[in-house]
């Protein structure tokens, strides 16, 4: 039987009584442009409290830019320069210090605020833009009222929590693997169960929270990166519980030897570098603001896999090593370790390309 769907929906009806509020409270106080109030409502009330507060933080932060932006160019070229030049230099202006901030959505009321100011407001520079602010903030302050009082959602924080508790669980686990093997023990078919299957359920609950937190994300560019971040997840959290998954049933090697012992110490290297890994992502999650910084002060990867290459390599004169490696399972942790590197790398390229 097909659902039956209302044609006004609770979001819908927010949406209006916020409009409503805003312009009602600027008009009553009387002052100009009452339009801009509606405008900052429909621009920052998003899905979630989570999301409207992140889009009024940029647009007032756009807000601002845009009028010191106007009001610099103003009062330095309106008379030397066309009206043309003096709006292309505002907006350059404008939208390098948006781009600086790393803005993603706030540079387009920047841009608004530049032209109108320069163009239609010129004559009144000096008030309008006090006036432009203050219609501004208070569209945000109803739009951010309304959505912690009239039907809060919260399911993209709930969304949020849930993958920061993956990642941090994944490191834990590529950690304690590391450590078992540097102590020679083994967990039995019950134990091993138990750590893939908290993984794993902690999985399946984001998955269960991601249709309600993508109801509440916009059609706009942010909110297709977010779906796009969010696929991304999916992808290495599956890659990375199948290695762990595997990593946990592969058995302990004699590790008898120089080159053995230099083998398992690369690999030992990379589990502990993928576990720094995932702590470093949990941090960034999921704008990977700063990441790039934050990542260049770690040895990188292709180390552990040029140091992984080489240890396999020395093993090649080693007959008693060779016939370990060439095993159903001898070599494949190694093999494992490349593979969670490569995952590794193609999600930080992946992951920087959305951006």
């Amino acid at each position: 039987m097909a659902l039956k769907r209302s044609l006004i929906l609770r979001t819908d009806l927010r949406m209006a009584i916020s409009i409503g509020l805003s312009a009602g409270l600027i008009i009553t106080l009387g002052l100009p442009d009452s339009i801009y109030g509606p405008l900052a409502v429909s621009a920052s009330l998003g899905g979630t409290v989570g999301n409207s507060w992140r889009l009024a933080l940029q647009r007032i932060y756009g807000t601002l830019i845009g009028a010191a932006a106007v009001a610099l160019c103003y009062h330095t070229l309106y008379r030397a320069v066309s009206i043309p030049v003096g709006v292309a230099i505002t907006l350059a202006l404008m939208g390098l210090t948006c781009k600086y901030l790393g803005l993603q959505v706030g540079y387009r009321v920047g841009g608004l605020v530049a032209v109108m100011g320069y163009t239609a407001h010129a004559t009144e520079i000096n008030l309008w833009i006090p006036m432009r602010i203050i219609t501004t903030l208070i569209g945000l302050g109803v739009a951010l009222f309304a959505i912690n009082c009239f039907w809060p959602n919260r399911a993209l924080a709930q969304h949020q929590i849930q993958s920061e508790l993956i990642w941090a669980q994944l490191a834990t686990a590529f950690r304690e693997r590391a450590h078992l093997l540097s102590n020679n023990i083994e967990l039995n078919a019950q134990e091993r169960s138990t750590h893939r299957n908290l993984l794993l359920q902690k999985m399946i609950t984001l998955q269960n929270l991601r249709s309600d937190a993508a109801a509440e994300l916009g059609t706009d560019r942010v909110g297709r990166q977010r779906l796009q971040i969010w696929n991304l997840e999916d992808l290495v959290f599956s890659q990375f519980l199948s290695a762990y998954t595997t990593l946990m049933r592969l058995p302990m090697l004699p590790m008898q030897g120089a080159g053995l012992q230099r083998l398992l110490a690369a690999e030992l290297a990379v589990l502990e570098a993928i576990a720094q890994r995932c702590e470093i992502w949990r941090k960034q999650w999921p704008w990977g603001k700063g990441l790039g910084k934050t990542i260049d002060g770690l040895l990188p990867l292709e180390a552990e896999k040029n140091e992984l290459l080489a240890a396999e390599q020395g093993l090649f004169d080693d007959e008693l090593a060779q016939q370990l490696l060439v095993s159903p399972t001898g070599g494949r942790r190694a093999s494992l370790c490349l593979q969670l590197i490569s995952s590794a790398q193609q999600f930080e390229a992946a992951w920087a390309e959305i951006h």
